[in-house]
């Protein structure tokens, strides 16, 4: 499995979202080494499109947050509140 930052595919397949626990980000790959597209603060809900689990076996979802067109990577840990469907990219 991959451990690079980018080349991972994703869509839209989850009609799920969830409340971030405390300020995070948006990731450009699944690994918290990658470069961030942006902050999340805590409270923020974030849609999620699919998720992976990555080379270390963390799970990590491809989401947009609430109110903007920002979406990236973000490690599952972060949330709470969770609801809906998530699929597998």
């Amino acid at each position: 499995m991959s451990t690079a930052c980018t080349g991972w595919s994703h869509e839209n397949r989850s009609n799920g979202y969830g409340y971030l626990l405390d300020n995070s980000h948006l990731y450009t790959g699944p690994y918290a080494e990658c470069s961030y597209v942006s902050v999340v603060k805590t409270g923020v809900k974030v849609y999620y499109h699919c998720y992976i689990t990555n080379a270390h076996g963390n799970k990590w979802i491809y989401a947009r947050a609430e109110g903007t067109n920002t979406e990236g990577w973000m490690s599952s840990t972060h949330l709470t509140r969770e609801s809906g469907t998530l699929a597998r990219c």
